[in-house]
């Protein structure tokens, strides 16, 4: 396993610095580290599906307003099956590259 390291010390000249880099071999210590970080994150497919929950939340909190108490039935309505095929979408889609977002009422 390699990792790219980049000597910002080691610059060519002040007016045109050239970065000087290069790809070395990690040691045991911190191929063990970069395994373990990466078995935090989880797999392919659970970082997936948290990226996905992650948008479709954000769409969700776009839309919080328009279930107050004190908006109108046909905007509340208009968005009540749009909220419900977001709260959906995990379970049809699991990959936030491929999914097809629902329509947002207008």
């Amino acid at each position: 396993m390699k990792k790219f390291v980049v000597d910002f010390n080691n610059m060519s000249d002040d007016i045109n610095p050239k970065v000087l880099d290069a790809e070395v071999e990690m040691t045991s210590e911190e191929i063990t580290t970069r395994q373990a970080e990466e078995a935090e994150e989880g797999t392919d497919a659970e970082r997936a599906i948290r990226a996905l929950r992650v948008e479709r939340d954000k769409k969700l909190a776009e839309t919080d307003w328009t279930q107050g108490a004190d908006v109108p039935s046909s905007i509340k309505n208009s968005y009540v099956t749009y909220r419900q095929a977001l709260r959906d979408i995990t379970k049809t889609h699991n990959n936030p590259r491929t999914v097809v977002w629902p329509d947002k009422p207008e």
